[in-house]
């Protein structure tokens, strides 16, 4: 059994990011002390930093971010920009910690190019976020988790994170916004204020469900 007996995950937010081509939209470093949350790109480019390191990620492409783990993300690129994270709690599975989807020293990043249901299950989800179907959702969410774990398994960029360049080059750009440095476990950024859901030139926040 892939997930822990009688533990399955559930949905508990779906976040749709939409910014235009030169966009220079970015989100400052935060965690989620009490999710896993996957980010899929559908279109665009995205300079992603999580944990210490960094990636350009483009369309296909997905970060997996553990509960507690501190990540950051910044638009490039000159084609628009589309983005769906999809949030989850209850994921147990053997010998992880509880929303814990890859082991604390795994390389984040993932393509997911050759797995395309991916991608549609990402689409389908956000579009029907609002389905009263709660059932058919976790059991969606389910599939979602199983099949990214296949790709993690076959994948080999999934290595330590010492092979992966440093996210200097992100942190620096990042330095134009400012968040309260007491609930990181770091001191090598200053930063102002996370920016408000107006900055986003099309985001669905405002329609977000808790399932």
């Amino acid at each position: 059994m892939l997930f822990e007996k009688d533990h399955s995950p559930v949905i508990t937010e779906i976040v749709y990011i939409e910014e235009p081509a030169g966009s220079s939209w970015s989100f400052p470093l935060h965690r989620h002390q009490d999710r896993l949350e996957l980010s899929c790109i559908i279109s665009g480019t995205l300079e992603c930093w999580s944990d210490g390191i960094s990636k350009r990620l483009s369309e296909g492409d997905l970060l997996i971010k553990n509960a507690g783990v501190i990540h950051a993300e910044k638009a490039e690129g000159d084609t628009p920009l589309q983005e769906i994270c999809i949030s989850f709690d209850q994921v147990h599975l053997k010998d992880m910690k509880i929303n814990h989807l890859i082991a604390d020293d795994a390389v984040p990043f993932l393509s997911v190019k050759d797995e395309p249901l991916i991608r549609e299950l990402f689409i389908y989800l956000e579009q029907n976020r609002n389905d009263k179907d709660r059932d058919l959702q976790n059991r969606l969410a389910g599939a979602l988790i199983s099949l990214v774990l296949k790709c993690c398994e076959n994948s080999p960029s999934v290595l330590p994170k010492e092979k992966l360049p440093s996210a200097a080059p992100l942190i620096s750009s990042l330095r134009c916004f400012s968040f309260p440095l007491s609930i990181f476990p770091v001191n090598f950024i200053n930063i102002p204020a996370i920016p408000s859901v107006s900055t986003f030139s099309s985001c669905r926040w405002e329609k977000l469900k808790t399932f």
